[in-house]
This record gives C-alpha cells, structure tokens and sequence, in this order.
C-alpha cells in the first residue's frame, strides 16, 4: 500500500533521449532530451509516481503509467493531483467549484469528494508529465 511515507522516498532520476531527427540523421549533435530539464522545475520536489487503478482512464493516464509529479506547485483548477484522502492515495482533477474544491475521477463509477466534508486531505502534488511503456 501507498503511504505518505514511502511516497516521499521516492526520487526523479536523469535520463536522455536523442530525438528522432537526430537518429534519421544517424548523428548525434550533441542534443538530446533531458527528462529533467524538459519536465522537472524544481527537482527536490519532483518524483515519479506509478499509476494504479482506473479512476483517470478517461484523461488516458492508465495503470501502469508514471506519472512525474511536482510538489512545489499548487493545484488549480483542471490539474490533475496526487492526493491522500483518509489515508488513501488516489489520482484525481482538482476542480473549483463555487460551493468549494472538489476530487473528480475522469472515469465513471467513482463519486466526486467534496473538500470539507470530514476528510484529511494531504495534497501531495500535480502531475506534469506522463511516461508509458509501449507494447512491442
């Protein structure tokens, strides 16, 4: 089970991708894609969370894919977040709405959470990039 604790062990690692012109071109120019430097702002509050479960199916973020997730930003509305409710980690689109912040799962069959109604919520950052592994 995924706990605030062992979430926070987690960490960003470097990695780079030469871009497909380079490989067409059979040279290797010296640029590639940083992982890092294309999608981590603030790497002491970056890590990667792999996805479980199928509340977000319908924004194509599948089980099995990582997500990279930065704790630094705050949520707006249409972000998609890592969250611990009650102790439960979920996936969910952070929306604010006028009686206040509401959880939304992108696929049917889970209920909106309404902030306020009890709950502990511990927000735990906002997904911004997605990485999944393609069948070959």
């Amino acid at each position: 089970m995924l706990t605030p604790e062992s979430l926070s062990s987690l960490v960003a690692s470097s990695a780079q991708i030469p871009f497909v012109s380079d490989i067409l071109a059979a040279t290797r120019r010296g640029g590639g894609l940083d992982i890092n430097e294309y999608l981590v702002r603030n790497p002491v509050a970056t890590f990667f969370f792999r996805v479980e479960g199928d509340a977000m199916r319908g924004a194509d973020i599948l089980p099995g894919d990582f997500l990279v997730v930065d704790r630094s930003i705050t949520p707006r509305h249409g972000h998609v977040v890592v969250v611990f409710v009650d102790g439960e980690c979920l996936l969910r689109r952070f929306c604010e709405r006028p009686s206040g912040v509401v959880l939304e799962a992108a696929s049917s069959g889970y209920s909106p959470l309404q902030a306020g109604q009890g709950d502990d919520w511990q927000f735990w950052g906002v997904a911004v990039g997605k990485f999944r592994k393609m069948a070959v």
